[in-house]
């Protein structure tokens, strides 16, 4: 997972220096891509120590575990909206540079597709049962709060997104244009399905963790 997250930040700009690719994180799916990548990274750390201390290959921080499911649940969400309000119109994405309509296919099934998917199955096959708190998804909330405010202070200060003639990166959260209540009902919407999706994973995760069935490995929080 690690590997392909990384693959997933880099792919959409191929070509491009490091400093335009960070640009891109003003995109919520480029930003959970990204997040995912740090996560399993730290994965990969903690299981290398653990490892070499003599311990199980499956030891992991409640810490990172609480921001794997800020994760998981970011990543279903662009999941489920690019195929139910995205995959099904005619689009164009400006900042693949090399076969548009190859790399339109490929980095939309890698990004939207196989990456959310790989994670829900990871969670769901190797992650220790019963580790969610029901107050999860209110705090896992606050990372998309800091993104719409980074993205409006952004759309502030600093100029158009490289590759686009918008100061923001989608269409419902330009004020400029929406006007403040319009894209307000926007954010309420995103807000409730965002935390009700977060509960639907805490739910998931209680009942799996008392039904105990055995899998191949699971993560040890401390």
């Amino acid at each position: 997972m690690f590997l392909l997250s990384c693959a997933g930040f880099y792919f959409p700009t191929i070509g491009m220096g490091m400093w335009i690719r960070l640009q891109y994180l003003v995109f919520f799916t480029n930003l959970s891509i990204f997040l995912c990548m740090i996560i399993y990274g730290c994965l990969v750390i903690s299981t290398t120590k653990g490892i070499k201390n003599g311990g199980e290959q499956n030891n992991v921080t409640k810490f990172i575990m609480f921001f794997k499911g800020t994760v998981i649940v970011m990543l279903t969400f662009t999941m489920l909206v690019f195929h139910f309000f995205f995959a099904r119109t005619s689009f164009v994405i400006s900042f693949f540079t090399l076969n548009p309509s190859l790399l339109l296919k490929t980095g939309n099934i890698l990004l939207h597709y196989a990456i959310p998917l790989l994670c829900l199955i990871d969670w769901l096959l190797f992650d220790k049962k019963n580790s969610f708190k029901w107050f999860y998804p209110i705090f896992w909330l606050s990372v998309p709060i800091l993104y719409f405010i980074f993205v409006f202070l952004r759309a502030e200060l600093g100029g158009q997104i490289y590759g686009s003639d918008s100061l923001y990166p989608y269409y419902f959260l330009n004020i400029h244009a929406l006007g403040f209540v319009i894209v307000s009902h926007y954010l309420i919407q995103f807000v409730i399905t965002f935390v009700v999706l977060g509960y639907i994973f805490v739910l998931i995760d209680k009942v799996l963790g008392k039904i105990k069935i055995p899998l191949l490995m699971r993560y040890e929080c401390t």
